[in-house]
């Protein structure tokens, strides 16, 4: 018995009742020490003893004569043991076997199964975002920072590929100098790149070393990325190849099968991603080049204000309804005119532009604000029951400084005067376009020389962290600092200076009246003559009929009263003019029980 217990590969000893050790085998000599210096000693006394819970749980064990199993870390090798104590009559035996290696191998599953874990999840959020993302820029950022990370990379590069060219549309982790190097040169012949989208197999370099063996003619620029290893991706859809990924890493690097595997299955969801959002910039291009057309590619020189609009759309994917124009008329006066179609999308940037054109066209026919809102209804109307619409028109007289707005359901102007003081116009206030019933009310606002009136669409002042009231005393706040940089700043309020192209829906045109000069008033004077004015109702001779009212009794149609000219108000006093109630501004409404035949006045201006 005593040579089985010497020679067995686990360790044993045993202590008597005074804790002096009594018997050490090999293996328990080779961790507490020989033993002629072990034998006889105190077990507290030996080095390797000297653990933390050691000396409690062994008297613990002795009082409760019962078996205690635990683990200890030996300071002198770092290696761990699980030791058992059984307690016998007068004796305790220790029993102790090195578990080091089972431990580790413990540690690399929990260690494997948590990257797994995390691994899973990064998917599930890639795929997730992949789904969501719109634009190329969407897809690289969404694998920058979901790829990554699982393989500890660095650096990664999208490559589109347009007809037989393959170009570099975005890279993360790369210095932008490099960046703009690659996107304004063709792909060497002699790259991994090219292999990869020639046969549909990813390339994988490890280091520079193996870049300059494999590749010698373009190694050297594209170690001027300062990356050390590469996985060279082919993007397919399927089996159509639509551009190429690169993942680069900081240091030499070498993917396992595991790794290589499920990097080439994200590159396949990667290129689902693009080849869907280049469908999109494709389409969401167009639709831009349709809703800048359809605004002023340059505002009039005027001769008596200076104009300026900034347009600014509110992100990549959006395309909206908003809109301007300043309209020349007749003496020298100006209409300025801003709006907005609600909703986004194609149909409302097409509605924008039928609006625009009938602004145009009945700001031509020489109609007051109230009288071509009147109009501007109908047209709305006409659209769908579904297409509602805000807009400002401002008629501004230089003669006079005489401004007349009338407003529907837009944000109110805001008029910086010649002393720097801001005012934001109390306006008579009109339910949307689409939803209103005439008549319209107007203000009308005298503007000294000199004086800055600003126009904005609801999107300047008002988004999901900002309420409109906050973003209007915001815009107030910046015309108050520093009138001039108004145009220049993110919010485009208008300025002094001749309107160019609009750069980037409508934020500010704004207007500065300039001193009447003598032929201005010849003009005026010409045109209030009353020889120059037509014999019957209407404005600079023109009468064209009014065609029947929108609403009436058909099936659908929503009743309107009959059509009133609206009383005006001015921005200083508000008291309302004279009713205009001599002149009937077309066919009245024919509601529920209304006698059709009755006879109807004959529709004019």
């Amino acid at each position: 018995m005593g040579h089985a217990l010497r020679h067995m590969t686990d360790g044993f000893f045993a202590v008597g009742p005074d804790w002096r050790v009594l018997y050490v085998n090999e293996r328990a000599e080779q961790v507490l020490g020989a033993a002629e210096d072990t034998v006889g000693h105190v077990l507290w006394d030996l080095p390797a003893a000297r653990l933390p819970g050691l000396e409690e749980n062994c008297r613990r064990a002795a009082a409760d004569r019962t078996p205690v199993d635990l683990e200890v870390q030996l300071p002198s090798d770092g290696r761990w043991y699980h030791v058992r104590l059984i307690p016998v009559p007068d004796v305790l035996t220790f029993y102790f076997t090195d578990v080091t290696d089972e431990r580790r191998q413990q540690e690399e599953y929990e260690v494997a199964e948590r990257r797994a874990t995390e691994r899973a999840l990064l998917i599930g959020r890639l795929t997730e975002a992949l789904a969501e993302a719109l634009t190329v820029e969407d897809v690289v950022s969404a694998a920058a920072d979901r790829v990554l990370p699982l393989f500890g990379a660095s650096g990664l590069a999208l490559h589109a590929l347009d007809g037989d060219r393959i170009r570099a549309v975005r890279a993360i982790g790369y210095p932008d100098r490099f960046f703009e190097l690659l996107a304004s040169r063709d792909v060497l012949k002699d790259h991994p790149l090219l292999d990869a989208l020639r046969d549909g197999t990813p390339r994988f370099v490890t280091s520079p070393e193996h870049f300059r063996k494999e590749y010698p003619l373009s190694a050297d620029f594209s170690l001027k990325g300062g990356k050390k290893a590469w996985a060279f991706l082919p993007l397919l859809v399927s089996g159509r190849p639509v551009g190429a990924c690169v993942v680069s890493f900081d240091q030499p690097r070498r993917l396992t099968g595991e790794e290589r595997t499920l990097i080439i299955a994200l590159s396949g969801m990667i290129a689902q991603a693009l080849a869907r959002a280049r469908l999109y910039d494709a389409e969401h291009g167009r639709a831009q080049q349709l809703q800048r057309g359809l605004l002023p590619r340059a505002l009039p020189s005027l001769p008596a204000v200076a104009t300026a609009a900034r347009y600014l759309p509110a992100g990549a994917g959006t395309l909206g309804g908003d809109w301007y124009d300043v309209i020349p008329l007749s003496a020298d006066r100006v209409a300025l005119v801003i709006g907005d179609v609600m909703g986004h999308g194609l149909p409302e940037a097409a509605a924008m532009g039928r609006l625009r054109t009938a602004v145009h066209t009945l700001a031509g026919l020489e109609l007051a604000p109230d009288e071509l809102f009147i109009h501007l209804d109908d047209v709305v109307g006409d659209l769908g029951d579904d297409f509602y619409a805000t807009c400002l028109y401002a008629l501004y007289d230089p003669v006079s400084g005489l401004c007349t707005l009338a407003c529907a359901g837009h944000p109110p102007p805001v008029v910086v005067r010649p002393d720097g003081s801001v005012h934001l116009l109390d306006t008579a206030v009109n339910p949307p376009l689409g939803a209103a019933a005439p008549p319209f009310e107007t203000t009308e606002v005298r503007l000294p020389e000199g004086s800055l009136l600003v126009m904005y669409t609801d999107g300047v002042v008002e988004s999901a962290e900002r309420d409109i009231d906050r973003g209007i005393a915001e815009l107030s706040g910046l015309l108050a600092r520093d009138p001039a940089a108004a145009p220049s700043a993110s919010t485009g309020a208008g300025g002094q200076g001749r309107g160019g192209p609009p750069r980037g829906p409508l934020r500010f045109p704004g207007l500065r009246p300039a001193a009447p000069s003598g032929t201005h008033q010849r003009r005026r004077r010409a045109a209030r003559h009353p020889a120059a004015r037509p014999a019957a109702g209407g404005r600079g001779g023109v009468d064209p009929p009014r065609g029947p009212a929108r609403g009436g009794t058909g099936a659908g149609a929503r009743p309107r009263p009959a059509r009133r000219l609206a009383p005006r108000r001015t921005g200083d006093d508000h008291r309302t003019d004279r009713q205009r109630t001599g002149r009937q501004c077309g066919p009245p409404r024919q509601g529920p029980g209304a006698d059709p035949t009755a006879p109807q006045p004959h529709p004019h201006l």
